[in-house]
């Protein structure tokens, strides 16, 4: 399946090569081209086949979990405005603005304490864990293995989905097995 015949929904105005250079720039990394592909497609969407399986880190079984929303390229929210909404999420509704979250607020700008070096969120899944590019042994691979990042298993918290990111789209199917 071709990336512009994938079901996407909620998406953000395409992003310029030049915003995706400097995201790359910022988090010293460069991404796969196909994740390129998505987010040239549909930027901080929804994918309509979502489900993965994943290894476990806490005991090796395998596991299903869905992707949420990927992280945006936008430029970062105003951090004010973002506090606002924390405090008030009653106040975004009722004006019909819908706040982000970028790629660039949860590597660099609010990243987690515990959240390990190294790897690259991309995606939620809706339950406070993210969909990682997993940069630890190289920062230049081009190709680097999928995890999830499972907040509250840390300090061992990163479960084995695929070994890069064409095999992690293509394993995507409608609804958890």
């Amino acid at each position: 399946m071709s990336v512009s015949d994938e079901e996407w929904s909620f998406c953000g105005p395409p992003v310029t090569k030049e915003r995706i250079h400097e995201v790359q720039q910022n988090l010293g990394v460069r991404f796969p081209e196909r994740f390129l592909d998505w987010v040239g497609i549909c930027d901080g969407g929804l994918k309509k086949h979502n489900a993965f399986d994943f290894v476990h880190p806490s005991d090796g079984k395998v596991e299903s979990d869905g992707m949420g929303f990927l992280y945006s390229f936008r430029e970062p929210m105003d951090r004010y405005l973002k506090d606002i909404y924390r405090n008030d999420p009653d106040l975004w509704r009722d004006m019909d603005i819908r706040p982000w979250w970028t790629i660039e607020d949860i590597n660099l700008l609010e990243r987690a304490e515990h959240f390990p070096e190294g790897l690259i969120a991309f995606a939620d899944n809706g339950s406070g864990d993210h969909i990682c590019f997993d940069y630890r042994s190289d920062k230049n691979n081009p190709s680097p293995t999928i995890v999830i990042w499972l907040h509250e298993f840390w300090p061992d918290s990163a479960g084995f989905i695929a070994k890069d990111f064409d095999a992690f789209a293509a394993s995507l199917r409608s609804d958890a097995a």
